[in-house]
């Protein structure tokens, strides 16, 4: 059995394609974020002894398809990044011979850069108005 330096070694020339479906029908997308705590103390800690300078946090961007719950696109950014601001990036993930019918997201995609971005690739914007949008 190879050691674990052994392994690491073999890793950096081993080549690995993962497959993946191209979708025979339009996919139906739904796009979110989340927030992934990098470095930090404990919730406990906080809770006890206030707010930490320390802990750092990241967004995870995501775009998946309705259909069959598979992620399609990913994006890691800093937690100051708008959610707007990454949708046409998680959109270039996807080929461009694939078909879109509907991007699904929540009021903070409500932006001119992202309903501009899904019409280039002629789909639907399911994405309602922001709270306090003017008609």
């Amino acid at each position: 059995m190879p050691d674990y330096s052994t392994l690491c070694r073999r890793q950096q020339t081993l080549s690995v394609a993962l497959p993946r479906p191209v979708a025979q029908t339009p996919r139906h997308l739904v796009v979110d974020s989340t927030g992934l705590k990098v470095y930090g103390e404990g919730e406990w800690k906080v809770r006890q002894q206030g707010i930490s300078k320390r802990r750092i946090w990241h967004k995870l961007h995501i775009a998946v398809d309705a259909q069959t719950q598979e992620v399609v696109a990913v994006e890691l950014t800093a937690n100051f990044v708008d959610d707007a601001e990454v949708l046409p990036d998680l959109l270039e993930q996807l080929d461009t011979e694939e078909a879109l019918a509907s991007v699904a997201a929540d009021g903070a995609y409500d932006m001119t850069l992202c309903r501009q971005a899904i019409r280039q690739r002629h789909a639907q914007a399911l994405v309602p108005p922001r709270a306090g949008a003017l008609a």
